[in-house]
């Protein structure tokens, strides 16, 4: 399980991206999306555009961070399930049913 084959870490992506739009549409962080949106505006309106080119940087480079570090958490819930499941369907019980 170390080395992952190029197709499955992109269908792992694409999952992992699908899961993430839906979850930004998840009712309880609207009033987060507001509260965010409403600081941006501020931000915004008395900021001098050096430090707007600052806060974007920084926007960009935390956005980044966090993506990784869901992402890394994504596989490592994929890895434990793997490890979960292959044992079982590979267990001599499993196979008798089938």
């Amino acid at each position: 399980m170390e080395q992952w084959p190029n197709w499955f870490l992109d269908a792992l992506k694409l999952r992992f991206d699908a899961s993430a739009l839906t979850a930004q549409k998840q009712y309880a962080l609207f009033p987060v999306h507001q509260k965010l949106a409403a600081l941006n505006d501020a931000i915004r309106q008395q900021a001098d555009d050096g430090l707007l080119v600052l806060l974007s940087e920084w926007e960009d480079t935390l956005n980044h961070k966090h993506n990784i570090e869901k992402e890394w958490l994504y596989m490592q819930g994929v890895q434990d399930g793997i490890r979960i499941i292959y044992p079982a369907l590979h267990s001599s019980d499993y196979r008798s049913i089938r």
